[in-house]
């Protein structure tokens, strides 16, 4: 296997410091770890189906695999979109079970409240809404491939992407409504904001690498 590569971007430190100056740094340092091994679940996918990775970011959104392939088999395709929601689903029964076990044994403090039980919800939280319909979420791109069966490729891109952007202008405004009630609340406009930047950048990936596979087809042609 060939070397990839790793970008961090700045904005997952800026985003650490403002979570822990709000009180919320042992949740953000496990949101991080956990994200990490959801893009581990995604990359261990990719090469157990013999697709070669070219790169994993991680940004304020998350992370993204990008694979070297321009083409992928839908089968294989929806297996390395649901790999990293697996992941966490898998640690969160397993933290539950562990959780259960230590309540059992009244050791329901100290270790399982402070930290089991918010790496069990983190987990559960991140399964739950990368699943959800939405691109560029696992969900939404497993859907795509979905509807392509239905639709065709160009369409069923249409579809998804259209319902993505509607979501992101929710929580936008969802954001800025809630923010008179908490002004952390304003990192749901800003999740919003950048849901929609990253879900029109991929946009424009996958239409350069369709491009890109269609010029190679009729190259060998």
């Amino acid at each position: 296997m060939k070397g990839f590569l790793l970008h961090i971007s700045a904005a997952v430190p800026a985003l650490l410091l403002l979570l822990t100056a709000l009180g919320w740094g042992r949740e953000a340092l496990l949101a991080v770890l956990f994200s990490a091994i959801h893009e581990g679940g995604h990359l261990a996918a990719a090469l157990l189906l013999g697709y070669s990775p070219a790169a994993v970011t991680f940004g304020f959104f998350g992370g993204a695999l990008t694979l070297k392939e321009g083409f992928l088999k839908p089968y294989k395709e929806l297996v390395l979109h649901l790999a990293g929601p697996f992941c966490n689903l898998a640690l969160a029964l397993l933290l539950w079970l562990w959780i259960l076990q230590r309540n059992a044994a009244g050791l329901e403090h100290g270790l399982t409240a402070d930290w089991l039980f918010p790496a069990f919800w983190i987990n559960l939280s991140l399964a739950l809404f990368n699943l959800l319909p939405l691109w560029p979420l696992d969900g939404g791109k497993a859907l795509s491939v979905y509807l392509v069966f239905f639709f065709g490729q160009g369409r069923a891109g249409r579809i998804s992407w259209y319902f993505s952007v509607l979501f992101a202008f929710f929580l936008f405004l969802l954001g800025i409504f809630l923010v008179q009630y908490n002004k952390a609340d304003l990192l749901i406009s800003a999740a919003g904001i950048r849901l929609f930047l990253v879900a029109r950048e991929e946009r424009q990936q996958a239409f350069l690498r369709t491009a890109e596979s269609l010029w190679r087809y009729a190259a060998l042609q």
